[in-house]
């Protein structure tokens, strides 16, 4: 009887150990940068093409190889860093197993060029799929340059998953930009097709990698987290910097985390900052922005529990949680933070709208008027930019004004919200559920109506969302979505996934009724807006739109219609009114009216209920009354 059980031929294994490694053009660079980093090297230079696919190499000014190095770093598990077991919990390194170069070996074509400081030559190493094919002696540059070529060559599969160009080389600037923030003192200078993308010169000043990194808007809101005066002997240390409540995101993405000078990933470290913040952000599902750095005893955390080291556990978890969330609000609570009143929006979030701002006051007005100079800077259709009465009911709802962006009035009659936006939209049939509005509750979050059946709650926020989603959604299935151009066109600063995405998706974003251009470096500059939130705060609309489009990069089955729908179903919520917006009768029986038109006014598009039901025999039974058919 012959054995089930087999060893895996060595090409095979390294593949899949090389699977666990790199799984992208970006992991690679991680890998090969980070052995730059351990290196000592202070300048760092990469360039990639066709996102990585076809080409990859980093060149650094660090400490070298000798020959017999140079070869041996090929071999799995060969590292200079453990001597022993005991070093496991001691790492202070970014890389230690010797897991990196055999892995990009393993799936590529690879030349290794290095020469160790103060050696008269160099080595060239030459492999293919893991098989050493040429070692020589060459004239090189002290440091190591390490070109990588056709990655996944071999590996067909796992190249057929990898995104477009755009995509993969956008991956690769986020990671490097992350590793600039952490290391100040290294300059990192990325290019690809030949062009520059990123370049982080920082001169060891954290602060200067933020502003490189993250965008010189981003940074000016930015504060520095101050040392802890809690307890200074802490082994824990916590330094970075913290956002401004003002200004929030839609997801986590700008929460960046180090641990020791590791990018991690960390549950209890957001769940942390999230904390620091109560009570400063208003409005639910808004992020701040964070790059926090904590340095700590080796051994109390495991960075061995991931292959990418992306990942790492505590000793004592809590420790850690109470250590951010002291840092960042002790920064929040010394900047004597005062709430500022000025922009136009919803009651909940006033100052949202700053953070796609170009600046403010009368440095953001000259940019803007800057912003907006060329031949096409006048327009015929003047749309007011953010600001005004926090008091005034954001013109959702106005007692007098016509139909706008799904914006209507009282005494609009039979038109709907979405009438002049999208004419020949047709309401379905009535449903037979008839609502009379008593009155609006719980701070003027829903309206009370009564019906032959019994009472029912309405949220007003998910009712009007979902009156906005589906006649946007409707319409846009025929025609690209009207937009409104700007009076004074904004400028936004984008990371390099945005950029990315906004390459991709430029069909899209049109369809969507955005007007963008690139606007120099990592700024685009928006002309027009959709006319569905261009008498709301737009701006953090848009920002909000490139959140969403990065988030749902890489999701299974998101065909361009699921894109669109998700999008302005977005939208919509941003320009929905919202919990605590006062609403006159006429206006609540209107709002009713139009959620009995739609397909399904049970359900907001987010799928969470937009009214509940108190039954006529629930009321009876409450109230020991016997119960009679009314």
């Amino acid at each position: 009887m012959s054995n089930r059980i087999r060893k895996l031929e060595p090409e095979i294994a390294n593949q899949i150990a090389a699977g666990e490694v790199i799984e992208r053009p970006s992991n690679a660079v991680k890998e090969l940068v980070e052995n730059a980093i351990d290196a000592g090297a202070r300048r760092i230079n990469i360039d990639i093409e066709d996102g990585g696919k076809k080409l990859i190499r980093v060149r650094d000014d660090g400490a070298g190889m000798n020959a017999s190095d140079a070869v041996l770093c090929l071999q799995r598990h060969a590292t200079s860093k453990l001597q022993d077991a005991a070093d496991l919990w001691s790492i202070n390194t970014l890389g230690f197993r010797g897991e990196a170069m055999p892995s990009v070996a393993a799936v590529s074509r690879m030349e290794i060029n290095t020469r160790e400081t103060g050696a008269e030559s160099g080595t060239r190493v030459t492999v293919e799929a893991s098989v050493v094919t040429d070692v020589s002696e060459v004239g090189c540059s002290e440091g190591t340059e390490i070109i990588v070529r056709d990655l996944f060559f071999n590996t067909p599969a796992r190249f057929k998953f990898l995104k477009s160009d755009a995509a993969e080389a956008a991956r690769t600037a986020e990671m490097i930009g992350h590793l600039a923030l952490a290391y100040p003192e290294v300059a990192f200078r990325l290019r690809h097709n030949g062009n520059e993308s990123l370049r982080v010169e920082a001169n060891g000043n954290p602060f200067n990698a933020v502003v490189c990194v993250l965008g010189s808007e981003t940074g000016r809101q930015m504060l520095p987290i101050a040392p802890s005066s809690e307890d200074d002997t802490s082994p824990i240390k916590v330094t970075g910097f913290v956002g401004r409540p003002q200004m929030t995101r839609a997801n986590r993405n700008n929460q960046i985390f180090y641990i020791n000078g590791r990018v991690v990933k960390n549950r209890t470290m957001q769940h942390a900052v999230q904390a620091a913040y109560e009570g400063l952000i208003h409005g639910s599902g808004r992020f701040p922005v964070a790059v926090i750095f904590i340095e700590m005893p080796a051994g109390a955390v495991d960075v061995n529990v991931h292959p990418t080291k992306s990942e790492v556990r505590f000793a004592r978890e809590w420790e850690i949680h109470h250590a951010v969330r002291i840092a960042a609000r002790e920064t929040l609570a010394a900047a004597q933070l005062t709430p500022d009143w000025q922009f136009q929006g919803r009651a909940e979030a006033p100052a949202n709208s700053e953070q796609w701002s170009v600046g403010s006051g009368q440095e953001a007005e000259g940019r803007r008027q800057e912003a907006g100079s060329g031949e096409n800077s006048a327009f015929s259709v003047p749309v007011a930019p953010t600001g005004g009465d926090i008091n005034a009911f954001r013109a959702a709802y106005p007692s007098q004004q016509s139909v706008v962006s799904g914006q209507w009035s009282a005494n609009s009659g039979s038109q709907h919200p979405a009438s002049n936006l999208f004419p020949d939209f047709t309401p379905p049939e009535e449903k037979k559920l008839q609502l009379r509005p008593l009155a609006q509750i719980s701070h003027n979050a829903y309206i009370l109506c009564e019906a032959d059946d019994g009472l029912y709650i309405v949220c007003q926020h998910r009712a009007h969302e979902r009156i906005l989603a589906d006649r946007a959604i409707e319409a846009a299935e025929s025609r690209a979505v009207e937009s409104q151009r700007l009076v004074i066109p904004f400028t936004a600063e984008v990371g390099p996934r945005a950029a990315a995405a906004l390459e991709e998706n430029a069909n899209l974003i049109k369809d969507l009724g955005f007007e963008v251009e690139s606007f120099g470096g990592s700024s685009v500059l928006v002309r027009a807006v959709p006319t569905l939130v261009a008498h709301g705060d737009y701006q953090t609309a848009f920002g909000d739109l490139l959140d969403e489009m990065i988030s749902s990069d890489g999701k299974p089955g998101r065909t361009l219609q699921d894109k669109r729908r998700a999008l302005l179903t977005m939208l919509s919520c941003k320009n929905a009114i919202k919990a605590g917006d006062p609403l006159q009768t006429e206006q609540q029986q209107k709002l009713i009216e139009d959620l009995m038109t739609v397909q399904n006014p049970g359900i907001c598009p987010h799928g969470q209920p937009i009214l509940i039901k108190i039954s006529t025999l629930e009321l009876d039974k409450k109230f020991e009354r016997e119960y009679a058919s009314r």
